[in-house]
């Protein structure tokens, strides 16, 4: 069985991912696209209150955008779903993630790792690890 694979995405995003659903389709893979919060006109005021600016200022040393916040909420709503279907592993995709035959690869050997979360090829991200886990560049 496949891991559960959720594509993070926006609405009206079409064409941004595009070329991870064609890739996905021509593999086979199946996914569930996720529409997330769009923050790029600001947050309604149902995330407003889910969200807390002034700590997220100190922790950062920075204000933090709607963008931010709004992905940040997408991820958590994502999470929430994962919990309430109460599945044992699950994916998340950005809608813009480059995928290829290492991620084919990661697919078949990847689930034999027990890790919580697993962060693949991310940039510009805080992670904060509490150790971390090497794959290998082939499982030949």
């Amino acid at each position: 069985m496949l891991i559960p694979i959720f594509i993070l995405t926006l609405v009206g995003d079409d064409d941004r991912r595009k070329p991870l659903v064609d890739f996905l389709e021509a593999n086979t893979i199946p996914f569930e696209l996720w529409n997330g919060v769009d923050g790029r006109s600001g947050l309604a005021e149902r995330y407003e209150a889910m969200i807390d600016r002034d700590a997220a200022r100190k922790a950062l040393g920075r204000d933090m955008g709607n963008g931010e916040f709004a992905c940040a909420l997408s991820h958590h709503f994502i999470y929430r779903e994962i919990i309430a279907r109460d599945l044992a592993h699950a994916l998340v995709l950005e809608d813009d993630a480059i995928l290829g035959q290492e991620f084919l690869q990661f697919l078949e050997h990847g689930k034999k790792r027990d890790v919580d979360l697993l962060v693949l090829d991310h940039r510009r991200a805080d992670v904060f690890r509490a150790g971390s886990l090497h794959f290998p560049s082939s499982y030949d």
